[in-house]
């Protein structure tokens, strides 16, 4: 067990956590951009056709490598955020882009527990905001409600 004695030692903790969140989430996209790049060439018939069973799979693999890709950045996000490096790309946006990269994050997420995703939109106002950086939130808050929500 870990006991810390001052609050240098917690900072210095926390520093080493966030650091190696990062590279761990840097290192892990090198990989995965491999195994997409893999797919494409999978996907190219001059190498051979695929039949039913093995496009299904690749769809499969492909959606799995673009959501661990998506956790990786959302994880180097998050270690700029707690180091206060985090860079803000602000426009007026639409909320309607917002709900829909949220819905097409999780459409598979919710279909997996048969849940129904319902975007109302009403006209609303654009806001200033950095897309990513808020979808991100929209979507952990989703996710959160997807994952504690009975089929």
């Amino acid at each position: 067990m870990i006991v810390l004695k001052n609050i240098t030692q917690f900072k210095e903790l926390d520093l080493a956590k966030t650091n190696f969140i990062a590279t761990i989430s840097h290192e892990l996209k090198t990989p995965i951009s491999s195994i997409k790049m893999s797919l494409q060439l999978l996907d190219d018939e001059r190498i051979g056709k695929m039949n039913e069973e093995q496009k299904k799979l690749v769809m499969n693999i492909r959606d799995d490598s673009q959501r661990l890709l998506k956790i990786t950045g959302e994880l180097l996000d998050l270690s700029q955020v707690e180091t206060g490096n985090i860079k803000l790309h602000q426009q007026h946006i639409d909320p309607k882009a917002i709900m829909d990269y949220a819905y097409h994050a999780l459409k598979f997420q919710a279909e997996q527990k048969q849940i129904v995703i319902e975007i109302n939109n009403n006209e609303l106002p654009k806001v200033y905001c950095d897309l990513e950086k808020t979808a991100w939130v929209m979507v952990n808050f989703l996710s959160n409600a997807i994952r504690h929500s009975p089929e």
